[in-house]
């Protein structure tokens, strides 16, 4: 079986976080969500604070014009990712195989998960938090308001609890494929590997298992609540803001380097990226993940298209052969599982995609450079606008939260005020988690 490189980066990522963690863990302010599932871990630092006064002394009027384009554009994108999440609800009960508006990003394969792979996530992560963080604190900075400290955080669950919950959906996986092989190789067996691991861990390691990283600033709330609520305002929507511009940037600078790199690629078939759990052909005829399917009985199929076309040709029952890069595989299509009538295969695809011959050969390592660039630039433009709108959710912690609960403290009646501000955080804490859990909860059914 082969091994993933980036499935072992990752695994030894987490581990030296958690590791850190471990380490500093009487140094770190840990505040529990919902005990024992989720915590959140805050090491304060004073890392940044003294060039957020350089900023602020030389740029205070450039940087209060954006505070402000900064609250318009707040609200703005409060009222369109509310509208957005709503829709997305109503989308999910209406049509079942509706995506959801929000997910978790992470850096590891999973139902319910933007996956996002493990180098392009840590750089990522690092800018937003980065420039996120920082925009807050300059800002308030430059409205004369103290800046306590920064730091960084992480948002996280016991080992224990972790354990069970990966022991649990490695069972059920297996029972919903009673007919399906288990093993530790079988992607059941390895959740349920991996959970047995972390109980046993969790009775000798007392600690929080990071999942996603964080940071933050820190201003003098007392001081912050007695400014005028346009500085307040600004302060709360400038990190959500600076994000947009990071994405929207990112995204000037994809344009040129996507219509560059266009040239140098072209599209060399299907690539099999996972297989659906259970006992279905693709994994039968054993194929493996990574393998990219060239033709079907000797049709070429270089895109995505012409594969799914070739296969709807067929009816369930139906042998195929399959032409990879690795090999010839004969598979016998089974039922889709949703449509009997449909051909099924039970893998999942992407398109692939390779260097033009004799491009490499003139231009060496420059066409790999060039795609891994465009890959991160449009990382960074998906992500700085998602998670710069997600913040704007109003939702108690949040910067669209503290947005709203500072208009509302300024405009209504304080015990009103508190009220409406926790029944519609309510509302919305409801309608992200269904955003996130509803898809998966379809799945195990």
């Amino acid at each position: 079986m082969a091994i993933d490189a980036r499935a072992v980066i990752t695994i030894v990522f987490f581990v030296a976080l958690a590791s850190y963690v471990f380490a500093k863990r009487r140094e770190m302010q840990v505040h529990k969500v919902v005990p024992p599932l989720l915590f959140f871990s805050m090491y304060r630092t004073t890392w940044g604070l003294k060039a957020m006064d350089r900023w602020a002394a030389k740029h205070g009027k450039l940087l209060t014009r954006l505070g402000t384009a900064g609250i318009v554009a707040g609200f703005l994108g409060m009222g369109f990712i509310c509208y957005a999440l709503v829709k997305s609800l109503f989308s999910l009960f209406a049509v079942p195989e509706a995506p959801a508006g929000v997910g978790l990003v992470l850096p590891f394969k999973a139902k319910g998960i933007f996956y996002v792979p493990i180098e392009y996530w840590v750089i990522c992560i690092f800018i937003i938090a980065l420039v996120h963080e920082f925009a807050h604190g300059v800002i308030a900075r430059a409205h004369g308001i103290k800046v306590k400290s920064s730091g960084f955080a992480f948002a996280g669950t016991t080992f224990k609890a972790l354990g069970i919950i990966l022991l649990l959906i490695g069972l059920w996986n297996n029972v919903r494929h009673p007919g399906a092989s288990f093993s530790i190789l079988s992607s059941s067996g390895t959740l349920v590997l991996m959970g047995i691991a972390l109980i046993i861990v969790s009775f000798f390691v007392n600690t929080i298992a990071p999942i996603i990283p964080a940071a933050f600033v820190e201003p003098d709330e007392k001081a912050l609540r007695k400014r005028p609520l346009r500085q307040q305002l600004a302060v709360f929507g400038a990190g959500p803001f600076s994000n947009v511009i990071v994405g929207l940037i990112a995204l000037g600078l994809l344009w040129p380097a996507a219509l560059v790199g266009a040239d140098m690629v072209e599209a060399n078939g299907v690539e099999i990226t996972n297989f659906v759990d259970g006992d279905f052909p693709a994994k039968q005829a054993g194929i493996t993940e990574g393998e990219i399917v060239e033709e079907v009985d000797g049709v070429p199929t270089p895109y995505l298209e012409n594969l799914s076309r070739e296969l709807q040709k067929r009816k369930p029952g139906d042998s195929v052969q399959l032409k990879t890069d690795k090999g010839q595989y004969t598979l016998t299509l089974a039922k889709n599982p949703d449509n009997e009538t449909s051909p099924y295969v039970g893998a999942f695809l992407s398109q692939s995609s390779h260097i033009k011959p004799g491009i490499r050969e003139r231009l060496w390592v420059l066409p790999d450079v060039l795609l891994w660039v465009s890959g991160l630039l449009l990382f960074l433009f998906i992500l700085n606008l998602g998670i710069g709108l997600f913040n704007l959710v109003p939702i108690g912690p949040l910067d669209g939260g503290r947005m709203l609960h500072a208009v509302l403290m300024a405009y209504v009646e304080k015990d009103k005020a508190m009220q409406l501000f926790s029944m519609i955080g309510l509302v919305f804490v409801i309608v992200v988690l269904m955003n996130i859990f509803l898809p998966m909860v379809k799945t195990l059914f």
